[in-house]
Order: structure tokens, then sequence, then C-alpha cells
């Protein structure tokens, strides 16, 4: 015989009835004669496994997905191309031209249509007023008085205005309503309400100056919208100590400037301004220098706030 089976098998000298328990803290050592077998084994199902992966085809699954994942980085890729596109439009000076010129032609050719204003005797838009005067005296008001409302008197002279060659022309009803509403056309459009809102809307139809949006800087723009909607919540709150944490926004607001949004008066002066009148502040509630503000606005105003 060839090789190892030509030896004889030896008895064990030592018979152990149970398996013993080797301490863990041993190393473990393959079996010297079974380790060639073993390597071998692996190696062949080492091959066969490496076989199958090369010759099997992918998965639908995984097809599917690589498509879909090609498809939104082509998506990517162009919507990324429209990003620099439009960001090499903002770069450019035309786009604040433009809007310049939107709003000059705007007040250019004035306002063909009436705007309907209707307002709580209780809080009168004491802006139209404001406005009026900046815009030397270039807005028409006809007052009317609606069956909900007592006789106005020294109101109804107050708003009665007239002009030969108006900006704007506004048909003023006195009504117990909650909030100032206005709308354009009954036929056409529904009301908005508050005055700051309104506001907004002569301010984009009037001269460029007085459109705070006019200079194309969304800042400065986002600033004064949040100005006018504080002046919206003065009117709007009914205790002191929750109106004075808006007067302290005014403070802020003019602790560098003249008036709320620069060295320049501005229809959030106006808001505010109209906004104090309607409340009926008192000085002792307000910041120092949001009471030589108002100052100021009633020497441009020419109109007193009361107290």
């Amino acid at each position: 015989m060839n090789g190892p089976n030509s030896m004889y098998k030896m008895r064990p000298i030592i018979k152990l009835a149970e398996e013993i328990d080797l301490p863990k803290c041993m190393y473990k050592m393959k079996v010297i004669q079974n380790s060639h077998c073993v390597v071998q084994k692996d190696r062949s199902t080492n091959d066969r496994l490496a076989s199958a992966i090369t010759e099997q085809k992918p998965m639908p699954e995984v097809v599917a997905l690589e498509n879909r994942q090609e498809a939104i980085l082509v998506q990517l890729a162009q919507l990324k191309q429209q990003l620099n596109n439009l960001r090499e439009q903002l770069k450019k000076p035309t786009s604040c031209t433009s809007i310049k010129i939107q709003v000059q032609n705007t007040y250019k050719n004035g306002l063909h249509e009436e705007i309907v204003v209707k307002a709580n005797p209780k809080r009168p838009p004491y802006s139209l007023l404001a406005l009026n005067r900046l815009l030397q005296n270039s807005i028409n008001i006809r007052n009317y008085v609606h069956s909900t409302t007592e006789d106005l008197g020294e109101i109804l002279k107050q708003f009665n205005k007239t002009s030969n060659s108006p900006l704007f022309n506004i048909r003023l009803i006195w009504k117990d309503v909650p909030d100032t509403e206005f709308l354009i056309s009954p036929t056409k459009h529904s009301g908005i309400t508050t005055e700051v809102n309104l506001l907004r809307f002569l301010s984009r139809s009037g001269p460029p100056e007085l459109n705070y949006e006019a200079s194309g800087d969304a800042v400065f723009a986002s600033i004064a919208d949040e100005l006018l909607d504080t002046c919206y919540r003065i009117v709007k709150e009914t205790t002191i100590k929750g109106r004075q944490i808006h007067f302290k926004l005014f403070g802020a607001a003019l602790q560098k400037y003249q008036f709320l949004m620069g060295d320049t008066v501005s229809v959030v002066d106006i808001a505010g301004w109209s906004a104090l009148k309607q409340i009926g502040y008192v000085s002792k509630d307000l910041p120092s220098n949001v009471n030589k503000w108002i100052e100021r606005c009633n020497h441009i105003f020419g109109v007193n706030v009361a107290h």
C-alpha cells in the first residue's frame, strides 16, 4: 500500500468518558490533518461563487433603480443650469431699471378707476390725510355716511379733500366695520382689509419715492413690511403692555435714523403715525426717540396727533 493507509491504528492509552472544557483564554489551533481539505473546499466554494456572480445578470429592480438615479442626476444638472442662468440675470442692472420704469408709468398714467374705502369712524384712516399732504393735495376724497354710523361732524371736514388733477380718486364710506377695507372695482375684485394694505397698494401706484419696493432691495422691503405689520398690531392690541412691545420696535428702528426707514419719511412712517393717532397714545408710554419722531411727523403731515 501507498501513503499513511498502510499504518496500523493504536488503541488510546486513556479513555475519557466526558469531553474536556478547555479554557477560553487558550489559543485554538486548527486540526493539522484536515487543514488541506478545508482549504481546498473553501477555494472551490469561492470559485463557484465568483463564477456565479460574474455570470449572473443584473436584477430588474437594480436596473430600474439605476435608471431612476440617472434621471434624477439629469434633472439636477438642468436645475443647476437654470439657477446659474437666473444668477447671471440678477447680476445685471436691467431688472431694477425695469421695476422703476413700471412704477413711473403707473404714476404717470394714474388710476382710472375709483378706489372705494370703507372705514370705521372709531378708527379713521389718518394715513390718507398724511399721504395727501406728501402728494401735495393730489388725492380726491368724497365722504359717504352709512346708516350704521351717526353724524360724524368734524371727521367729515378733515377727510373732505378735493383736487383738480387727482392722482387718486377715493370714495370713503364711513361704516361700522371691524377693519378698514378697500376695493378698486366692485364687479371685478373682492375687498382687501387693513389700513396698512391700503397703504401698500397706494405706494405701489403712486410716485416711485413712496414705493419701498422700487429700490429692488429685498432686505429693505422685508423690513418695511415687518414694520407695517407692527403698525397694524398696535391698533389691534388692547393692552398698554402689549403695545409697548411694539413701541420698542419703533424705538430700535429710530436709533440710527430720523424716520423708521431712513432719513426721509416713508409710508411706514405714515402707517405708524396713523396707528398712534387712532389709539390716542400717551407720551409716557413711548420711548423718548419715538416721541421726537411723532413731533417730526406732525410737522410734515400738518396734523397733530390727539393725546
